[in-house]
């Protein structure tokens, strides 16, 4: 047990460290100023579901400034993850904020349901480090990180549970600006078109201009917003065309609120 405890321990250690640094990759390139630029618009999916090639996520969020465990302790979710049906691809926990010297709740969570534990950090390091933990049982193969201008994203790349399985990149961020959107787009615009997902929170004053620069600067993408104008951000969930989200539901636990997110392989 100790061994076990050790090396998730060091595994959220590790994700930590790389979510800090900047990624050396590029995998995008910066649009060119006379590229011609059309409208996208994401065709219709099918209206059928096949539940055999579906993504489950859990997103614990309260679409604000606050941290999600200011009144709660994070092992409160054991039951809930360890009694899931069906099972969850992923677990992410927006601002589960930390203070440098104490426990990482996710690395709690993680331990107490026997899974990995990811930080994606999402300001610079300070006394409190703010950032959303990410919690899995799929093996985790590469952890993505782009810290750029505004921009601070991480994401766990893993083959993904489908009929099929099929490797998936799930980034995760808090978006404050167009701009953070912009670098997204032109780092990690090829996998936003094939294998990529992003979960996040984006500023509501932000929101609809974020929503018309991606129909004009991205091909091959869908996206979906959750929230309410009582809220200071909107959960939005952007995947390939190839993939759709086909469910966005709030709902609460031990009293944190969460939206359950199903997305499809097509």
């Amino acid at each position: 047990m100790k061994t076990n405890r050790l090396l998730l321990w060091l595994f959220g250690t590790a994700a930590l460290a790389a979510a800090c640094s900047e990624s050396s990759s590029d995998e995008g390139t910066d649009p060119t100023p006379d590229e011609t630029k059309t409208e996208y618009i994401a065709p219709e999916p099918p209206e059928a579901v096949n539940s055999a090639n579906l993504l489950r996520i859990t997103c614990f969020t309260t679409l604000s400034d606050q941290s999600l465990f200011a009144t709660q302790e994070p092992t409160a979710l054991t039951a809930f993850i360890n009694n899931a049906s069906p099972v969850q691809t992923l677990y992410l926990f927006e601002r589960s904020d930390f203070r440098l010297g104490e426990s990482l709740p996710q690395v709690e969570i993680g331990l107490a349901t026997r899974s990995y534990s990811l930080f994606a950090q999402t300001e610079a390091t300070s006394d409190a480090v703010k950032g959303t933990g990410i919690v899995t049982r799929q093996l985790v193969e590469a952890f993505d990180a782009v810290w750029e201008g505004s921009l601070r994203t991480s994401g766990c790349t893993f083959s993904a549970p489908l009929a099929q399985p099929v490797t998936t990149t799930v980034y995760t961020s808090r978006f404050e600006d167009r701009a953070a959107f912009e670098t997204l787009v032109a780092r990690r615009s090829s996998v936003l078109q094939t294998s990529g997902i992003v979960v996040g929170s984006i500023a509501n004053a932000v929101k609809s201009d974020v929503e018309e620069w991606l129909r004009w600067n991205l091909k091959n993408y869908r996206i979906v917003f959750a929230g309410s104008s009582s809220t200071t951000y909107d959960l939005f969930v952007l995947t390939p065309v190839g993939f759709v989200c086909r469910s966005l539901e709030a709902r609460t636990e031990a009293a944190l609120p969460y939206y359950s997110l199903t997305i499809e392989k097509l």
